[in-house]
């Protein structure tokens, strides 16, 4: 099973006639299975470009984790294009399209899990930018970036099925999951 965010459908994702992110006339895919996220070119049908938060080998299809994502927002942001995802695995990311190693679990998981990093590569001609587990070290090691916040907030406790967001004075982002817990982050 696919959910479809069609770049022609409407807010906030991309308006009518606009490329996604500058580049290419797309639409964005969320893909049951890997917590992939891809980017397909509507003209060639050719995917240009793919978020992957899976153990599993980037764009593989023999080894799908259990993991999709649910809900997504998308935000050109002025030549800092960024995604925001969410799904069964209860974590929030924050993708850096501009800069992918600025990319980071907002909240999620536990914080006896490993810390993550991103990396972009080239994939069979698609753009991959891939979450990695960092290993774990024994002590502090100043040789290592932090990304994100040092000690993630407590998440959902159950699969994330949709994710909004909303500005005041500040951002925010709404997310429910599925024992009807909805939650507010700033």
């Amino acid at each position: 099973m696919s959910r479809l965010w069609c770049g022609l459908t409407a807010e906030p994702c991309i308006k009518a006639g606009e490329p996604a992110f500058g580049r290419y006339s797309t639409s964005d895919a969320a893909v049951q299975g890997n917590n992939e996220v891809s980017m397909w070119d509507m003209e060639t049908g050719d995917r240009r470009f793919t978020l992957w938060a899976s153990n599993a080998p980037p764009l593989s299809e023999l080894q799908p984790s259990p993991h999709s994502v649910n809900g997504i927002y998308c935000s050109p942001a002025d030549g800092n294009p960024i995604l925001l995802t969410a799904g069964s695995d209860m974590k929030i990311r924050f993708w850096n399209l501009a800069c992918p190693k600025r990319s980071y679990i907002i909240a999620g998981g536990n914080n006896t899990q490993p810390p993550v990093s991103y990396f972009s590569k080239i994939i069979e001609g698609t753009e991959v930018v891939q979450e990695i587990q960092c290993k774990h070290t024994t002590g502090p090691s100043e040789d290592v970036p932090r990304r994100g916040v040092e000690s993630l907030p407590s998440g959902h406790h159950d699969i994330i099925t949709d994710m909004a967001t909303f500005q005041t004075t500040q951002g925010f982002i709404v997310t429910g999951s599925r024992d009807g817990i909805v939650k507010v982050w700033k």
